[in-house]
């Protein structure tokens, strides 16, 4: 009795951990691309089209990943209260 209850809400437990690293995998490419077009246009503009100093640049870019960093901790920790109100 106890072993096949245990293992019910093993499996329900599982299905739900699963479902969550696909999604964050999935998620977590989809934006790591993003994030990577975004700060290499970034990139681009501030050291050909525009002539501003080099720590303003550094500074932009470095401020650029931070925010693409924070944005997928937002959506990871998203899709994680998500899947645990569906139990």
């Amino acid at each position: 009795m106890f072993r096949l209850q245990f293992i019910q809400y093993l499996n329900i437990s599982n299905r739900y951990s699963r479902t969550y690293y696909i999604l964050n995998r999935w998620i977590g490419l989809r934006i790591d691309m993003l994030n990577t077009a975004f700060t290499t246009t970034l990139a681009i503009y501030l050291v050909y089209c525009r002539s501003t100093q080099v720590g303003s640049v550094g500074f932009s870019l470095t401020m650029a990943l931070g925010i693409s960093r924070a944005m997928l901790l937002f959506v990871r920790l998203y899709n994680k209260w998500e899947l645990q109100a569906n139990r």
